[in-house]
């Protein structure tokens, strides 16, 4: 990559029922969340460039959710309300 990139991610909604079969092949929930935390039909990934492809944002969502890093250090700021 060039000196003067500029940070990018995407992120995507996999609702491909074999194929998040065939994905969750390559990872396990870690075993000390609850079982609600589990993944369900659709699984979200997100890839991208070093620095902040994202402002910064709160995901608001029902269920417990967790991230798996696969490479690369991400910094995330954790919000109690």
């Amino acid at each position: 990559m060039k000196d003067d990139y500029k940070p990018w991610y995407i992120g995507w909604a996999n609702c491909d029922e074999k194929a998040g079969d065939i994905l969750r092949q390559y990872y396990e929930t870690p075993f000390f969340l609850p079982e609600n935390s589990a993944p369900g039909k659709k699984d979200w990934f997100f890839m991208g460039t070093p620095g902040f492809g994202a402002p910064f944002h709160l995901d608001n969502v029902d269920y417990p959710s967790w991230q798996a890093q696969v490479q690369g250090l991400k910094v995330n700021t954790l919000l109690q309300f």
